[in-house]
């Protein structure tokens, strides 16, 4: 199954769009007369400057998210991930659990706890469409899908 981060593509994309957009109009700006190409080959390049820097920054810097080992469903068709969150010194650590179907097409969080509240061997699938997850911690946001059906149990101390 196929684990994409589909905002990264996203992002990717928009620069990219803006990249083509930048240099389309310096390319078209070329032969009108100097009080136009001027103004509009500064702020494109100005843009495509801003966009190349903005790129190189979302790329480079590392992710805060770390993902578990997918734990696949019986028939394979689908799976759940643990997504640990931990931006560090700067706070907002979770975890949430997404499930994935259809390839890795279809995602939908179905947990969100406390950091390293679950590991993947508290994910358990008892058939195609039934996962129970296991936690630790007091509380935490558990919700079913129309593909699957969750519960989510506390680890007794």
């Amino acid at each position: 199954m196929l684990f994409v981060e589909w905002w990264l593509v996203g992002r990717v994309c928009v620069a990219v769009l803006l990249i083509a957009a930048a240099v389309l109009s310096i390319w078209l700006a070329r032969n009108m007369r100097w009080p136009v190409r001027i103004p509009v080959q500064v702020v494109s390049g100005l843009v495509l400057l801003c966009v190349l820097f903005l790129l190189t920054i979302v790329l480079a810097l590392p992710s805060p998210h770390a993902h578990s080992v997918p734990v696949y469903s019986p028939n394979r068709r689908m799976a759940a991930r643990i997504d640990n969150y931990d931006v560090g010194p700067l706070g907002g650590a979770y975890d949430s659990i997404e499930v994935f179907a259809l390839h890795g097409l279809a995602s939908d969080v179905v947990y969100s706890g406390e950091f390293k509240s679950v590991g993947a061997g508290d994910l358990m699938w008892k058939s195609n469409s039934e996962l129970e997850i296991y936690y630790d911690g007091p509380t935490c946001d558990c919700r079913s899908t129309r593909r699957v059906s969750v519960r989510c149990f506390g680890k007794p101390h």
